[in-house]
């Protein structure tokens, strides 16, 4: 029998640092102030994945605390967000090393060992532990093996569910994990390695508000894209292409409170009436153009429409044709309450539709967001392979169902009582 994992939730542990100032006793740290020698046997190189300011001294004591080396511990700040970590024995880093992920106020830590002899500013820190839990793991599968089957997932954590005990509650990264009351669930923890390396020149990032909105803008050539303006739901810019000439972007998070949708409505006026370049607009607009862009639950509100489109035509603005599935959002997915809509949509003008008259749309269907990916092909040179994409998402689609439509019918055939329901059972999971 195959032990096959049906489902993988990532989670990200929450900041559970709350650190007293009495933990800070017996810990040992140095600091940016004492200059030390550096003994690149035992030193990691990290930042934190966040723009935030981080306070320095009240990091490094929080880390020493939470890590308790043995043999101390000396940080120093090589440069904003990047950092030191020198230690003085090898089962201390390794129990940093093991341990991860580690948070600090609620930022992931990326870490990296630093090679003996290599420049602590050269280490590439691309690369982010998360844990994850793969549930429906069947009985006799909960094993090491099961865990490495598994792509790209690279250590198993303990045993079943249980983290390690620790003399310490403060002292283990992951301590956030633990195992249901009663035990009646299955799943097994394990920590996946993510590639975070985008390899782009240039970025730029509206921080979220709370749980909602946050932007980024990422481009590979550093010389190509100026920011022009920005503000918490949009980013626009002004991009320019060898051979193409000049052009603006936007990338739009539209007002989410259907009361306060004119803002969104007078955003795009306020963008329009400042510049007369080509001009492309992209992202999530959280309105449709027609009820048709809509199943499921009540109809849209008319203002809403009516609205939309008045400031689209005011603006010059056109609806680029979308290749794929029809909607970009979907909320209570295979239930009587399934809604799907088309709130994300990519709308240009005159202008820019002449500069890239073979630019094309795609609905990439694949994320575990309520919201689709849109790729917006501006030379049309993918239209080949993307046709190929679309096609075995389909096909992927259509055996997912299929291997849903079997469970079901086994979890029927299991839960029969008769002779025959038991005997069709036990002949499908042979």
């Amino acid at each position: 029998m195959k032990c096959k994992s049906q489902k993988v939730e990532l989670k990200f542990p929450k900041n559970l640092t709350q650190v007293e100032e009495e933990d800070f006793e017996g810990v040992t740290v140095g600091g940016d102030g004492v200059e030390e020698g550096i003994d690149d046997r035992w030193c990691l190189v990290g930042r934190f994945l966040s723009n935030r300011m981080i306070d320095f001294d009240k990091m490094r004591n929080i880390l020493a605390s939470l890590w308790q080396p043995g043999m101390e511990m000396f940080v120093k700040k090589l440069e904003n967000n990047r950092f030191l970590f020198q230690f003085y024995h090898e089962i201390d880093i390794q129990r940093v090393i093991n341990g991860s992920p580690w948070t600090y106020e609620r930022m992931q830590l990326i870490i990296q060992r630093l090679p003996v002899g290599g420049d602590p500013y050269d280490v590439r820190l691309n690369n982010l532990d998360i844990w994850v839990q793969i549930h429906d793991v069947k009985l006799g599968c909960m094993t090491e093996g099961t865990v490495c089957g598994v792509d790209q997932i690279t250590k198993p954590y303990g045993d079943f569910m249980g983290v390690l005990p620790q003399k310490n509650h403060k002292n283990i990264g992951a301590q956030w994990l633990c195992v249901p009351k009663g035990g009646s669930r299955r799943w097994l923890t394990a920590t996946m390695n993510l590639d975070i390396s985008l390899e782009y020149e240039g970025c730029f990032v509206v921080e979220a508000n709370g749980r909602s909105g946050g932007l980024v803008l990422f481009w590979k050539n550093e010389e190509e894209v100026n920011v022009d303006s920005f503000f918490t739901n949009h980013i626009d810019s002004l991009i320019q292409f060898e051979g193409y000439g000049k052009f603006r972007f936007t990338g739009l998070y539209g007002e989410p409170n259907r009361s306060l949708r004119r803002n969104t409505w007078q955003l795009l006026w306020t963008l329009y009436a400042r510049s007369k370049e080509a001009w492309c607009i992209m992202g999530y607009f959280n309105n449709v153009l027609h009820n048709s862009e809509k199943i499921g639950g009540n109809p849209y509100s008319t203002w809403l429409i009516e609205g939309f489109k008045e400031v689209t035509q005011q603006c010059g603005l056109i609806d680029l044709e979308m290749n794929g599935h029809p909607f970009t959002w979907e909320k209570s997915k295979d239930t009587p309450q399934w809604i799907e809509a088309k709130l994300d949509r990519t709308m240009v003008n005159h202008d820019w539709l002449i500069k890239f008259p073979d630019a094309k749309l795609f609905n990439t269907e694949v994320s575990p967001s309520d919201h689709s990916p849109l790729f917006l092909d501006m030379e049309h040179r993918v239209a080949v392979e993307r046709g190929n994409f679309s096609a075995r998402i389909k096909n992927c689609n259509r055996e997912l169902a299929s291997i849903k439509n079997c469970n079901r019918e086994l979890k029927q055939l299991k839960s029969r009582r008769d002779a025959e329901g038991k005997q069709q059972y036990v002949d499908t999971n042979q």
